[in-house]
């Protein structure tokens, strides 16, 4: 315990919000010491499981690339949800990786 891990800074879609300091990020996370995990069915499913998170005071969730449509989920839920911070994960393979970038 005590061992500093350096997360790499989360950004929402480019297109929609500017990248996110890490600071605030970070202190997010601290603060609230959890973040969600999903791995949703489509976008409206993904922003009511955001919106009940967030009620809970919960304000971060990381979608799984495992989850079907999730580029579309993920671009609707930022757009519907600008104060909740997403992250993607489970990235298995190239393709996937580039996906991910892509959102950034």
């Amino acid at each position: 315990m005590g061992e500093k891990i350096d997360f790499p800074p989360w950004r929402r879609v480019a297109h929609f919000h500017s990248p996110v300091k890490k600071d605030a990020v970070l202190a997010q996370i601290r603060a609230e010491k959890i973040i969600g995990l999903v791995r949703a069915l489509d976008g409206p499913d993904l922003i009511e499981c955001a919106r009940a998170l967030s009620a809970g005071g919960i304000n971060s969730l990381e979608v799984t690339m495992t989850t079907p449509a999730v580029i579309r989920a993920f671009e609707t839920a930022a757009a519907a949800l600008p104060n909740f911070y997403f992250g993607l994960g489970t990235v298995l393979d190239v393709e996937t990786a580039r996906l991910a970038l892509l959102m950034l």
